[in-house]
């Protein structure tokens, strides 16, 4: 007995074709003895970011803000800043990465001067959200 429940044996000859469609892909095993074709699709997920906003000073320095996307698919991502309502313009911004797991990460950092109050936010729009994560930071 060999095989799936003796219904094959390793000296048969296996043929694998696989073609990328759209976003899945398609693997079709062909028996060369056997009239009979085996396909099986398989579609990847997309996996929504998880957002975290931390925060550094050192003494006599700008605040600085970090806001970092983590765990998402797929790889396409826009984050920024915003100051009470308005895009700001990154002091850094880190590529995107790829991680073990088969997921992504970025991150984004904006300076905030020791006197400067206003409301700071990121914003993460990623293709697994209905709509973008708006996470405050806490610039006071």
């Amino acid at each position: 007995m060999c095989g799936w429940g003796g219904d094959w044996c390793p000296g048969w000859q296996v043929l694998l074709i696989a073609d990328i469609q759209g976003w899945g892909w398609e693997e079709t095993w062909a028996l060369r003895s056997r009239p009979q074709t085996f396909s099986v699709t398989l579609y990847p997920s997309t996996d929504p970011p998880s957002v975290v906003v931390t925060s550094h000073q050192a003494p006599g320095e700008n605040k600085k803000l970090k806001c970092l996307a983590y765990d998402f698919y797929p790889r396409e991502i826009d984050m920024h800043w915003t100051r009470a309502g308005k895009v700001q313009e990154p002091t850094l911004r880190g590529n995107v990465l790829y991680n073990a797991n088969g997921t992504y990460q970025a991150w984004v950092v904006v300076h905030v001067p020791p006197k400067d109050t206003a409301p700071y936010s990121c914003y993460v729009q990623h293709s697994s959200l209905a709509q973008p994560l708006v996470v405050p930071g806490d610039a006071s």
